[in-house]
């Protein structure tokens, strides 16, 4: 009889686990917010990082190619008289990223994303990686003339050649900030899902909810949104995109 009693008292009621289970649940919700924002502080670190490796593969290159930044497109003549060649010029060096050739150079195999946002969804769609855009792109300052953008230079001596120099790395005249890479587009944090009717402007840096990842010359990386304001045009070509050609930089850098 006791001992039937013994059990009978060590079950547990219907009430007592549905408390327990409101309980779980509770701490459940409660910790998802915190690992959601732990998994996106090691993205964001991750996607630092993989900037930063880009801007070290260019140095390397610049340390082995007389210094120079890298070019498939020369600033003679030739090219600056074309128009196409002269537009090609101008972003050559988002696109040489994005070659066979310069994978093969910094010895990563073409399915590399050292080049690409941990978080970017198309590479998830593609495990390989080919066929998917680079993220970081390099800025216009490679291959521009700094005192192009001196805001002395007035809109009636902008011409689309003017200003264009491939630059060498001991012999950039602006501050080492404004040399480097950053990232375009921002997946980290993007509130959407990539695919066929979705608006992918808010991925760019200038729109995007969280700041971008950049790395520069002088060795400085972090996350960033550039700062807003005090562009420097130049027409018809040339970038005008914060972190390319500001006046003087970029935060925390301007003079």
């Amino acid at each position: 009889m006791s001992t039937r009693k013994s059990r009978s008292c060590s079950a547990f009621t219907l009430l007592e686990l549905l408390i327990v289970m409101l309980l779980v649940g509770g701490l459940v919700a409660l910790s998802v917010p915190s690992l959601r924002s732990v998994r996106l502080t090691a993205t964001e670190l991750q996607c630092v990082t993989n900037a930063r490796t880009s801007m070290q593969m260019i140095d390397l290159y610049c340390g082995t190619f007389k210094d120079y930044f890298p070019t498939w497109l020369g600033d003679g003549q030739e090219v600056l008289s074309n128009e196409k060649k002269r537009s090609a010029y101008t972003y050559q060096g988002s696109h040489i990223t994005q070659t066979a050739r310069w994978f093969e150079w910094c010895g990563q195999p073409r399915s590399s994303r050292v080049m690409r946002c941990p978080a970017n969804q198309d590479l998830r769609a593609d495990p390989t990686g080919v066929d998917a855009d680079v993220d970081y792109w390099w800025t216009s300052s490679f291959y521009i003339d700094p005192g192009y953008l001196s805001p002395t230079v007035t809109g009636d001596n902008w011409n689309p050649t003017l200003g264009a120099r491939v630059q060498q790395r001991a012999g950039v005249m602006f501050p080492s900030s404004k040399v480097g890479v950053f990232e375009l587009a921002v997946w980290h944090g993007w509130p959407l899902v990539t695919g066929p009717t979705t608006d992918h402007i808010t991925l760019m840096f200038y729109q995007s909810v969280r700041p971008g990842s950049r790395a520069m010359l002088d060795g400085s990386a972090a996350l960033e949104h550039p700062l807003p304001g005090r562009i420097v045009r130049r027409a018809p070509y040339w970038n005008y995109i914060p972190y390319e050609t500001t006046a003087w930089g970029i935060r925390g850098r301007d003079r």
